[in-house]
């Protein structure tokens, strides 16, 4: 049936990892975009991202690479400066390459955009103001399930800016190789 799709795929993880990302890759799609909105409390940055990417290389010899140049990916854009608790950016964008043999025709790269729940300081002053009344936002717990009206609109308004600002920034066309 991979000759009918027409527009896109969702995935939504939780049974092999986080993302259900793997799922997205072994359909060899060209763009996958990710949004992550776990908690990011500078423990365990980027653990769920790590683990599958590490699970995808074991199992199907998929690499993540840097855009310009054939090494990993490099993320420091995205972690977090402990003394202001922003990141410099959103988002970030990799290559995936496929490996020869793969099952699965198609290209032999593709792009996955991956997006975190993050506040870099060009949010609106309201959710700045949010987030200084709640140091916490947007790294709620999971276990607090008890959102208030203003909680909600504040995830809300994020998850619209960081969108916004992955419209505007990523390079949305997968690359042919």
């Amino acid at each position: 049936y991979r000759d009918t799709w027409e527009f896109g795929l969702a995935a939504d993880g939780g049974f092999h990892e986080f993302f259900g990302l793997e799922e997205l890759l072994l359909r060899r799609c060209r763009l996958i975009i990710i949004s992550d909105a776990g908690c990011n409390n500078g423990k365990f940055e980027f653990g769920a991202l790590a683990d599958t990417i590490r699970l995808v290389r074991e199992r199907h010899g998929i690499e993540f690479l840097d855009l310009d140049h054939d090494q990993p990916v490099d993320l420091h854009r995205l972690k977090r400066h402990a003394e202001s608790l922003r990141q410099d950016q959103h988002h970030i964008c990799m290559r995936v390459r496929y490996p020869e043999g793969f099952p699965v025709q198609g290209p032999a790269e593709g792009m996955v955009v991956y997006a975190q729940m993050s506040l870099t300081g060009d949010e609106e002053l309201d959710l700045q103001q949010f987030r200084k009344v709640n140091p916490n936002f947007p790294d709620e717990p999971t276990t607090n399930q008890s959102y208030d009206e203003n909680q909600v609109e504040s995830f809300r308004q994020l998850g619209q800016h960081v969108g916004i600002k992955v419209c505007q920034r990523a390079p949305l066309r997968a690359r042919d190789r």
